[in-house]
């Protein structure tokens, strides 16, 4: 029973301290803030933390830890697209994780690094492995795709104002998501097309295209 409670206060002071770091980064955090809002001492979470590093590693492992969405994904491209916008619009959170923790430990090797190279290594086999026909071509690095791709659905969220200036609209509004959605779908599926075997030659893939 004890140990049910230390993993539930762990849990607990977990969860919220990704809404802190989310919004505040490693540096702007504050124990205070997730303990007030987790209602807990602070003592507690030097309990199970040694400091605000640790807790943030904890943070970070816990996300890539999280495979209930990779699972959930689709695999056609049009509905992955589709699935992967519409899961960092509404979980805003771990796109900001991602974003601060690349900002605030490029030049370390962080503690959670072997869970999360894990978590984008299965992503990018998953890729190659239905890569082809009907699918993103295969000519493509997958790797360098993932990596556009991520880049791609994060970016209204990590250059709001960015997206304003470009496109005139607030990126949370309605009409720029419908836009967005809208060109995103139209994005992936001249994808598949131009992996997909031409019709008029029946040579296979029509390939990248020249540069």
């Amino acid at each position: 029973m004890a140990s049910k409670k230390k993993t539930v206060s762990r849990d607990r002071i977990v969860k919220f301290a990704v809404k802190e770091f989310s919004r505040a980064g490693l540096a702007g955090a504050r124990m205070d803030n997730i303990a007030r809002r987790a209602k807990i001492s602070k003592g507690r979470i030097y309990y199970h933390f040694k400091n605000k590093d640790d807790l943030f590693a904890a943070v970070l492992q816990s996300a890539f830890q999280n495979e209930r969405a990779s699972q959930a994904a689709p695999e056609h491209p049009v509905s992955s697209i589709r699935f992967w916008s519409d899961f960092y619009r509404h979980n805003k959170e771990w796109s900001w994780l991602l974003i601060r923790e690349g900002l605030e430990r490029r030049k370390e090797n962080a503690r959670y690094e072997d869970e999360a190279r894990r978590y984008w290594e299965a992503a990018v086999a998953r890729m190659r492995l239905n890569s082809g026909p009907g699918n993103w071509p295969e000519f493509l690095n997958q790797s360098q795709l993932l990596l556009s791709l991520v880049a791609i659905e994060i970016a209204p969220i990590a250059f709001p104002h960015l997206a304003r200036l470009i496109t005139g609209k607030d990126s949370d509004s309605a009409e720029f998501q419908r836009e967005r959605m809208e060109f995103l779908t139209t994005f992936a599926q001249f994808c598949v097309d131009r992996g997909a075997p031409s019709s008029s030659s029946g040579k296979g893939p029509r390939g990248p295209l020249p540069l």
